[in-house]
């Protein structure tokens, strides 16, 4: 079953790489690729799952990954040491 949503997924990847670069202009290349990669990634993970192979380094990456992209974010918007106003 693993071996299938692998297949499936590397297909799928090209699939929308192909279809991003022609719908868009001349210089999008590298938005499709980076849709290649997160489709790779995400079925890659999915394959893994279903195989059985590596159940725990599989959580830790997606855990990894979800964490790490909010964290930045209150520090640009102000949200970290914010004083009260002085009378």
């Amino acid at each position: 079953m693993g071996g299938a949503i692998l297949v499936i997924g590397f297909w799928l990847a090209n699939v929308a790489y192909t279809a991003i670069d022609r719908a868009s202009g001349a210089n999008t290349q590298g938005l499709a690729k980076i849709a290649r990669f997160a489709i790779l990634a995400l079925v890659l993970a999915m394959g893994l799952r279903a195989m059985g192979i590596a159940d725990d380094i599989v959580n830790l990456a997606f855990g990894l990954t979800s964490v790490r992209w909010p964290l930045p974010w209150p520090c640009p918007s102000g949200w970290a040491g914010v004083k009260p106003p002085v009378n």
